[in-house]
């Protein structure tokens, strides 16, 4: 029996940097006073993801012995 132990270590990035809607444009909560929240926002987003993978692999086998097999045949 085979037993084997693997670890992978995962690290992605991702950063966004723009202009973006990301707040709707409000109605005034007082009449006289403009919109709030008009046109696009500056955006800065950014997620990391650190993973630490282990996978476990176990191989079984089986064997014979060949030249039982193969003298019974050229006999």
């Amino acid at each position: 029996m085979i037993f084997s132990t693997g670890y992978s270590y995962v690290r992605v990035s991702e950063r966004y940097e723009g202009y973006a809607d990301v707040i709707p444009t409000r109605p005034p909560s007082q009449p006289g006073f403009p919109d709030a929240f008009v046109g696009d926002e500056y955006l800065i987003n950014q997620g990391k993801l650190d993973v630490l993978l282990s996978e476990v692999s176990v191989g079984f086998g089986y064997s014979k012995r060949f030249r039982t097999m193969l003298g019974s045949v050229l006999h």
